[in-house]
């Protein structure tokens, strides 16, 4: 048999495909090429750089500010207590006010609490306010408590300003102190006068027991008496058309001034039990120190036995607290 040169060989098997080594580079397998990544390809497509995605950017940058308030900015003549019953700690009869504040977006919430300053007193300490966020984050109630050193939660007749320049939304951004609802980051309000006489009667409502009443349809007769002063009476009045109507009787000392506090209101006539002559009254609203007192009657006794009070309503039932002007 003829042989082949060797070199002829060597061609015939590097025409096999699985045979490695041959030819003047490496022809061992490779992996398949890949896509390139996103933003750059390998025929110059693009940068090559990493797509930033769309939710990359700058960030937010928008400031956030107050939409609303209570009081609102600006506000005078506000009371200056609320008459509350305190449950945590020393419970008891105790005195605070509430601000809301609204933010036009959700805001941090890690942050609760607000500065109150007093621009009257200028040697006042400026005070903490805790607050409580609503569950969307841009509400926030702000509770001031009264002083450890004592006194009462606002002094009346004074200017205030409760600094809320440290609230921010999650992004960081301070609240926009230029914003027309604040103007400098503050909330500016003075307040009106206080009324020891209402924050009393107030109390009585918090903490008495009820005395149920039962209101006469006429003026003579057994007419119940509600005459005794820092007493809860509970009026039911007889139904008299399509409303309630009914009498009590008032035993008082003569010339001497006195407030009837009411829960909503009503019309209150008094006259003498004598000869039905009419007694002079005024009802006005009632400061709002708490939620039990909307109303007040404001009178002196005149120089008769007794003063029968007539209470006409659309509901059967009035509460009702007398009280001596001091």
């Amino acid at each position: 048999m003829r042989r082949l040169p060797l070199a002829l060989l060597l061609i015939a098997a590097c025409s096999l495909p699985l045979i490695p080594g041959c030819g003047d580079d490496d022809t061992s397998p490779q992996p398949p090429s890949q896509p390139a990544p996103d933003g750059g390809t390998p025929d110059g497509g693009g940068t090559g750089t990493p797509d930033a995605g769309p939710d990359a950017g700058a960030g937010d940058t928008t400031a956030p500010s107050v939409i609303s308030s209570s009081p609102a900015e600006g506000t005078t003549g506000l009371y200056p207590v609320e008459v509350y019953y305190r449950t945590t700690g020393q419970a008891g009869l105790s005195e605070r006010k509430v601000f809301t504040v609204e933010f036009s977006e959700p805001m941090d919430t890690s942050v609760i609490q607000a500065t109150l300053l007093n621009l009257t007193d200028s040697t006042a300490t400026p005070r903490s306010v805790q607050g409580t966020w609503a569950a969307d984050g841009r509400k926030l109630t702000l509770v001031a408590l009264q002083p450890d050193e004592g006194g009462p939660v606002l002094e009346e007749d004074s200017s205030y300003a409760l600094d809320l320049k440290g609230f921010r939304d999650p992004s960081g951004n301070p609240l926009d102190a230029t914003h027309p609802g604040l103007g400098d980051g503050r909330l500016d309000f003075k307040t009106g006068a206080n009324d020891p006489l209402l924050n009393h009667a107030c109390g009585h409502t918090l903490v008495d027991t009820v005395l149920p009443v039962s209101a006469s349809a006429t003026p003579t007769g057994t007419v119940p008496r509600t005459d005794q002063t820092h007493k809860l009476y509970e009026v039911t009045m007889p139904q008299e058309g399509s409303g309630y109507s009914g009498y009590t009787r008032l035993r008082l000392a003569p010339e001497t001034a006195y407030v009837l506090f009411l829960d909503h209101e009503v019309s209150v006539a008094l006259s003498t039990s004598t000869d039905g002559a009419p007694v002079d009254s005024s009802i006005e609203t009632a400061p709002p120190a708490c939620s039990g007192i909307t109303h007040r009657v404001l009178f002196t006794a005149p120089d008769a036995p007794e003063v029968r009070a007539r209470f006409t309503s659309p509901d059967s039932k009035l509460r009702v607290i007398l009280e001596e002007s001091f």
